[in-house]
């Protein structure tokens, strides 16, 4: 086990292939959601889906830009994580669990990401590490970044216990 005071703080980010499909896919969805609002606009009263597809497809290339910052940074102190809807961040004292959790979605491939569970009885999953087996998202690195987040949070809870 580690000595508490010489964790070295990590960040994780999304892995590149993740990071380059965020990217291409919001460089090719926004430009082509302003076309079809634009092209809606001007046809008049009839158009209105063209335009709301239009604002849904802008809408959807933004996030996908915008996920493609997702970071989450551990130290010696706790764990912080940076999404799309905001921070999270807790002290490891507050910790009762750090675990694997899957997501399965009807129409999408299932993927997995770290739960941490707080004494709260809350819990809130970290925006990185993300994998999902199988796919062009798949993220080799998630088991050693799993067992590194879980290493750090138990090097903490045995320097609390003594």
């Amino acid at each position: 086990m580690a000595d508490l005071g010489q964790l070295a703080p990590v960040t994780f980010w999304k892995s590149e292939n993740q990071r380059r499909i965020q990217l291409t896919g919001g460089i090719a969805t926004v430009p082509t959601s302003i076309c079809l609002i634009v092209v809606g606009s001007r046809q008049g009263k009839d158009s209105a889906a063209l335009v709301i597809t239009g604002v849904l497809l802008l809408l959807f290339g933004i996030a996908l830009l915008v996920r493609r910052s997702a970071r989450t940074t551990i130290d010696r102190y706790g764990v912080q994580t940076w999404s799309v809807f905001g921070r999270r961040s807790c002290q490891w004292s507050e910790v009762t669990d750090v675990s694997e959790h899957w997501e399965h979605a009807s129409d999408a491939a299932p993927s997995r990401c770290v739960k941490i569970q707080l004494s709260s009885g809350r819990s809130f999953k970290l925006a990185v590490p993300v994998d999902t087996p199988d796919t062009v998202e798949h993220n080799p690195d998630f088991g050693t970044q799993l067992a590194t987040i879980t290493s750090y949070w138990q090097a903490a809870r045995s320097s609390l216990s003594g």
